[in-house]
């Protein structure tokens, strides 16, 4: 009887072993071609599974959108972290922690879930981060992307909503 019962579940446990299935060939590429007319051509770094892109305001180098890029999930969260800041107490800055909820905006006709990560400062701006998400391009070719942002919310919103092929 266990025999049979292991060989039920045997391809089932190679199945969740292995993962989903993943694309041959590189991560393919997100662009905010809206940002690269305004801002610049991204700065591109390989990582070991994919690839960073960056964005960076040339009016004010607080203000960056990264793409992070990889042929693995990304591990996501089931409630947002809370937000990181701080505040001035008797001419001390006290580090400062609140709970929030997601957000949602639309990334190439997709909800998307994105939460803020810290307030920022006088001299950093605030950050927000999507939720990793899995985009299959045009020829079929499947990438995982993170995407940050430092800058203002209703920005972010846009930003997502700029991103292409």
């Amino acid at each position: 009887m266990k025999a049979y019962v292991l060989l039920f579940f045997l391809p089932i446990l190679a199945q969740c072993s292995s993962g989903p299935a993943k694309s041959a060939g590189p991560v393919p590429t997100l662009h905010n071609r809206a940002l690269q007319k305004s801002w610049g051509k991204p700065v591109r770094e390989q990582t070991s599974d994919g690839f960073r892109l960056t964005y960076t305001n040339p009016s004010y180098s607080s203000n960056r959108l990264t793409i992070l890029a990889k042929k693995s999930m990304w591990a996501s969260h089931q409630y947002p972290p809370n937000v990181r800041g701080q505040k001035l107490v008797n001419g001390d800055f006290i580090p400062t922690s609140k709970p929030q909820v997601f957000r949602s905006a639309t990334i190439m006709g997709r909800r998307i879930k994105y939460y803020q990560t810290d307030e920022g400062s006088g001299a950093d701006a605030p950050r927000f981060r999507a939720v990793g998400v899995q985009l299959t391009n045009p020829s079929g070719a499947v990438g995982n992307y993170l995407i940050d942002y430092e800058g203002e919310e209703k920005e972010f919103s846009l930003r997502l909503a700029e991103m292409g092929w």
